[in-house]
């Protein structure tokens, strides 16, 4: 069984429990609100929303899952006490237009995530950071492999730093 919601709409379920083969068939402009116990399982070729909202409970993907980027990207947001698990299949699509986002949430998000993020085709520095909050989460420095390293170059030779020593070649 495949459930199809039209497209521009928001599909608001209590509680969505998969038995056999049954799917969920989203859109580029359709919503799920989630409000019970869910197993969240897309139609292959349908797995996209705009936005999911994980108001109640918990919700567990089952398949891939995009939210959509573009001038009024979606948003994913996990109410206070709800816990979204993505099974490392959620993925926040980015373009031109703009970039999905996790929206103000006071519950969980269990599982990776997918953030893409669009870079215009042309020769620039860009700085890439994560403005995410964890209880116990590394710091962007010890999250890479080693620490961070600074390389710059003096007339005769190279230096590099870390954040405790200082060498030289």
């Amino acid at each position: 069984m495949k459930v199809l919601y039209t497209p521009g709409t928001t599909l608001n379920a209590g509680r969505i429990l998969r038995n056999g083969t049954g799917t969920l068939a989203g859109s580029a402009t359709s919503s799920l609100t989630v409000n019970g116990v869910s197993s969240l399982s897309f139609a292959t070729g349908s797995q996209v929303l705009k936005n999911l909202l994980v108001a109640g409970s918990t919700s567990t993907l089952n398949t891939n899952l995009n939210i959509t980027a573009g001038n009024a990207a979606g948003s994913v947001i996990v109410s206070t006490g709800a816990t979204l698990i993505t099974s490392d299949s959620l993925t926040l699509k980015s373009d031109w237009n703009g970039t999905a986002i996790i929206g103000i949430s006071g519950g969980t998000i269990t599982g990776n995530a997918t953030i893409e993020r669009y870079m215009p085709a042309r020769r620039a520095w860009r700085l890439m950071a994560a403005p995410i909050t964890t209880a116990n989460a590394p710091s962007i420095n010890q999250g890479l492999a080693g620490g961070c390293y600074f390389f710059y170059k003096r007339p005769r030779s190279w230096f590099w730093h870390t954040h405790n020593r200082r060498h030289s070649s």
